[in-house]
């Protein structure tokens, strides 16, 4: 670990040459910080795998003036010599200095180092972090500014790479192309990355001015602000690769807030309040959801449109917003959207590939000699002549002869499949007009389009509350359907307003909206 400590000090008519007497400092500044860092997982046995990183500091800073900040034509120093007591001249002191202080702990993911098999339930998935930092200042017009802030984390994370299962792999023996998209069949029984954490932050402040008083005004009490906020969010993260080409990604975010007493919480009553509110999860003010659903279709693994390269994305987006507290009876407020995209890739250079004929507009042959004369005769595909049948059979019989009319069939079968993989790898040739022409009806290379459709709804005046996923499970409301992305129509809203989930309250004046946005974008590379 690492501890460091740094100090910074001047005092009264300090200032650099430049700056005038009035100018330079009339207050003496006395400030420290101390900071470590360590790891207190190595003070463990190096099995426990336990990482625990500790940060903390204390920083203080007082700034004392030159003349007393009530009388400012009397010197400090004279101020508090002239006191009669110590009590007397601590009071002085107290309310005539500038002291801030500030303390932090911090540990950050604090947690068991992962092994070498990752799982679900392993013990190095969880993470756990807290933070702790106290304020504290005073001046001469304030006498109390205290803030503490804790900041709590629970984390999971699991995280690995997607096994795939092909169940076809082995069952399908053919290499033919058209079977591949069988025999490529695959699926994913395990997420590849699932995540959840809760954070929970609490602060409290409370400020209490000094009373100042003059000859002409007296002020016998002020009162004390409070601020402070009580807060529970959870987050959600899943990611499924349920195929090669299929692929599944949900996050999910729940913002709570704690409600507490007024004031300070110094009672039992307060107490039990905020930690029955903090067990339940917290009063629900917002939570939001987006699913992913990613197809890409096989149309590659089929010899006819394996120069197609093709994806659909089925997008959703549900959101829920708490009313205020103050107007619960206009409801909350619901949205959703559904998105449809469909990408297209027409890859026109691997189409033109599949013809010898397209293939020869990209081949230029060599010069041919002059006065040569062109040979007919087609020369052996194997490298040796073929006799022919009477040539092989002379001189045989009997089973001799059987063999080798047996061998001579398969040597003119692989002769005949190899002059036609000859002359389908032979080019044909083409004159500077033709070449030109099959340019211009090849000039497009590539086209992409794509396409989609979005949908959203917004619906404030709901009365429902929320919980998993989005909707209470106990009315089933405002249904899976509706969370998913489907668009609400008159009937639906009907339904819902017969359920008594919209608001009916007669200063209700929201609008329902509903959006539709079709979009078509095709582009061509030449």
């Amino acid at each position: 670990g690492t501890v460091s400590v740094s100090a910074n000090t001047h005092t009264q008519g300090f200032g650099s040459i430049e700056q005038r007497v009035n100018e330079r400092t009339r207050d003496n500044l006395m400030q420290f910080d101390v900071a470590a860092n360590i790891d207190a997982g190595k003070l463990v046995p190096k099995q426990a795998k336990l990482s625990v990183p500790v940060y903390a500091s204390i920083n203080r800073t007082v700034l004392t003036p030159q003349y007393d900040p009530y009388d400012k034509d009397v010197s400090y120093k004279e101020k508090l010599n002239a006191a009669a007591s110590k009590d007397k001249r601590d009071s002085i002191r107290n309310a005539a200095i500038d002291q801030t202080t500030i303390k932090t702990l911090n540990f950050t993911n604090v947690r068991v180092m992962p092994g070498t098999k990752p799982g679900l339930l392993k013990l190095s998935n969880f993470d756990f972090s807290y933070s702790y930092t106290q304020i504290e200042q005073s001046s001469p017009v304030v006498l109390q500014n205290k803030i503490t802030r804790h900041r709590g984390g629970l984390g999971y994370t699991y995280n690995k790479s997607s096994r795939y299962i092909e169940p076809f792999k082995n069952l399908v023996h053919s290499r033919t192309p058209w079977l591949a998209w069988i025999r490529d069949f695959n699926f994913n029984l395990m997420p590849s990355y699932l995540s959840f954490r809760a954070d929970v932050n609490r602060q409290f402040g409370e400020f209490i001015p000094r009373i100042v008083n003059t000859i002409d005004s007296k002020v016998d009490r002020v009162d004390t602000t409070y601020d402070k906020y009580f807060t529970f969010d959870r987050f959600y993260n899943l990611r499924w690769d349920l195929s090669r080409s299929l692929n599944l990604d949900f996050s999910a975010t729940n913002n709570a807030r704690v409600d507490e007493p007024y004031g300070r919480i110094d009672t039992k009553a307060k107490k039990d309040s905020v930690r029955d509110n903090l067990y339940r999860g917290g009063r629900n003010t917002m939570y939001q959801q987006k699913a992913t659903l990613g197809y890409r279709l096989p149309l590659n693994k089929i010899p006819l449109t394996d120069w197609i390269e093709s994806r659909y994305s089925y997008g959703t987006s549900y959101s829920w917003i708490g009313a205020s507290l103050l107007a619960p009876n206009l409801g909350n407020t619901i949205e959703n959207s559904q998105e449809n995209n469909l990408n297209l890739q027409f890859n026109f250079s691997s189409l033109y590939a599949k013809s010898r004929w397209m293939r020869a507009l990209d081949n230029i042959p060599a010069p041919k000699p002059k006065n040569n004369l062109p040979d007919t005769k087609k020369p052996p595909a194997l490298g040796s002549v073929l006799l022919t049948k009477e040539e092989a059979l002379r001189g045989l019989s009997g089973k001799p002869r059987t063999e080798a009319l047996r061998k001579w069939k398969e040597r003119r079968r692989d002769e005949r499949i190899a002059q036609r993989m000859l002359k389908a790898s032979q080019l044909p040739e083409f004159n500077g007009l033709e070449r030109t022409a099959g340019k211009l009806l090849t000039m497009i290379k590539g086209v992409t389009v794509n396409y989609s459709e979005n949908y959203r709804s917004r619906i404030p005046g709901y009365m429902d509350k929320t919980k998993f996923i989005g909707q209470d499970w106990n009315t089933m409301a405002p249904g899976l359907d509706y969370v998913f992305g489907r668009q609400p129509d008159s009937n639906w809203l009907n339904q819902k307003a017969v359920q008594g989930l919209l608001s009916k309250d007669s200063m209700f004046n929201f609008l329902y909206r509903q959006n539709f946005e079709q979009r078509l974008n095709i582009t061509a590379q030449l």
